[in-house]
């Protein structure tokens, strides 16, 4: 079985929170006070920012530090995500994980990322260079929203690495995308309520059986375990 060189997750929806602001003060609580989730409390990223800025006085992480805030709260599934992390690097030593991000600020996703990958005892494998927003496309061309190549693009470029596009699998949480990429030639999984392993185990994203993504039908079976 091979497996991909590089794994680039979305972040919102994906990796954690989805993006914008809770405005419900019912389904909000209390939470950008206390930094407590009750049983009925559902927040988004803006609000886990609003809790977390009383205690910000430099970067992200000394906040999330400060707070003590609960990892999974920001990360619902840290744990299928590290042991999909360790799982894919026993079989691939060599093996890069990136996040491309539409909206988010770089230097959150990478203080959140290292934060609770090390509240369990980890250290993220995500480097500050291989996470990439929109910020950092401006002289790239993109396709349209539904385009992730632009960010693939700049990974690559900033890490100095000639990777082709059978080598590579995008993990996002929106179907556009998802079958955008997919028809573009990269294996993309489809995230539905955050990444876990058995959102793996499913496979490469595929629409139709046509000519024009054989490429992929292929990959669904080499990159599925």
């Amino acid at each position: 079985m091979s497996y991909p060189k590089l794994i680039v997750f979305d972040f919102h929806g994906t990796l954690s929170l989805a993006s914008g602001s809770e405005k419900s003060p019912i389904l909000l609580g209390d939470f950008e006070t206390s930094l407590k989730l009750g049983e009925h409390t559902l927040i988004k990223l803006n609000n886990l920012k609003n809790a977390l800025r009383p205690y910000k006085n430099g970067d992200w992480y000394s906040a999330m530090q400060k707070s003590n805030i609960d990892p999974f709260i920001m990360m619902p599934t840290l744990k299928d995500i590290i042991l999909f992390v360790d799982d894919m690097r026993h079989h691939r030593k060599d093996v890069i994980f990136s996040i491309a991000s539409m909206l988010e600020d770089e230097k959150f996703m990478y203080d959140m990322m290292r934060y609770c990958f090390e509240s369990q005892g980890k250290i993220s494998p995500f480097l500050q260079e291989a996470i990439i927003s929109s910020h950092s496309l401006n002289r790239m061309m993109s396709k349209g929203k539904d385009d992730k190549w632009p960010h693939i693009s700049v990974i690559l470029e900033r890490m100095k690495l000639s990777i082709d596009k059978s080598d590579i699998v995008l993990i996002d949480d929106s179907e556009n995308v998802v079958s955008y990429m997919s028809r573009n030639g990269v294996c993309s999984i489809l995230v539905q309520d955050y990444f876990r392993l058995t959102d793996w185990n499913k496979g490469c994203f595929v629409e139709l059986e046509t000519e024009s993504n054989n490429d992929i039908l292929k990959l669904l079976s080499s990159f599925r375990k």
